[in-house]
């Protein structure tokens, strides 16, 4: 899902009374079939998918949003107090150490412990993510209806778009970015309550090593460091993350 400025507000606000009626009737079968959602829709100059485009977009434009730079030690507490304070907020780990961040998959947490390497458990759904010192983790944590993973998928590939001098293959594939077939940023989601939590970690620099002694689980993307391909860090990802959010309309701190 890409973002787009909306260009018609008074016909947007009109379809989303429509859409929220039809959702109104729930499970009222013959209600709903006589609704007509798709032909008032249309008279609005919106299908479902324009639709459902436009009022993702307007989440980014009305949201007000923080960018936090934290470390590993203190992303929980982040994550509980974004949600305690009904924000929306990017959180963006700037460690000075390699960390394991840790979802719900199996782990070789011995080998973690004899090599004194710090383990974050973050309890997503997805396998284990090896962040070196160099790499940016990313914890987007947003009080919104939609699924934005391939939204916030889209706008760092358009970020990475603008450092690919070399015109290498940049795509998104599931829940990671790869280029020329190398994952370079992994992504996981975990829903608490009304929020849904968006982990990124985009790699930089890579320990083969790490990930071939913790993870268990099948690597079926190979992962690179994207500094193989551009000439790009973390600061400038997060601060043109930041950017591009302001830019295209959200309120940003």
């Amino acid at each position: 899902m890409y973002l787009e400025n909306i260009k018609d507000k008074n016909n947007f606000k009109a379809a989303q009374k429509v859409v929220e009626d039809y959702k109104k009737l729930r499970l009222n079968k013959k209600s709903k079939n006589s609704f007509n959602l798709k032909e008032k829709l249309s008279q609005l100059g919106y299908d479902y998918n324009t639709f459902n485009r436009d009022d993702t977009s307007s989440f980014f434009e009305d949201t007000e949003f923080n960018f936090i730079r934290i470390l590993p030690t203190t992303c929980v507490a982040n994550i509980q107090q974004t949600i305690v304070n009904g924000e929306n907020n990017f959180l963006g780990s700037f460690h000075t150490e390699d960390w394991v961040f840790h979802g719900d998959k199996e782990f070789n947490q011995s080998y973690c412990e004899q090599h004194n390497l710090q383990i974050l458990e973050l309890d997503y759904d997805g396998g284990t993510m090896i962040s070196t010192k160099d790499d940016l983790g990313l914890a987007v944590v947003f009080n919104s209806k939609h699924d934005l993973l391939h939204t916030l998928q889209t706008i760092l590939l358009n970020i990475l778009q603008a450092h690919n001098t070399d015109n290498h293959d940049i795509t998104i594939e599931k829940n990671d970015i790869l280029i020329n077939g190398y994952k370079i940023i992994g992504g996981a989601i975990k829903k608490i309550g009304a929020y849904t939590v968006y982990f990124f970690q985009c790699s930089f620099t890579l320990k083969p090593e790490l990930i071939d002694n913790i993870c268990l689980k099948e690597q079926l993307k190979e992962p690179k460091g994207m500094n193989e391909f551009l000439a790009l860090d973390r600061e400038v990802l997060f601060k043109e993350l930041e950017a591009y959010i302001n830019n295209f309309g959200g309120k940003g701190k």
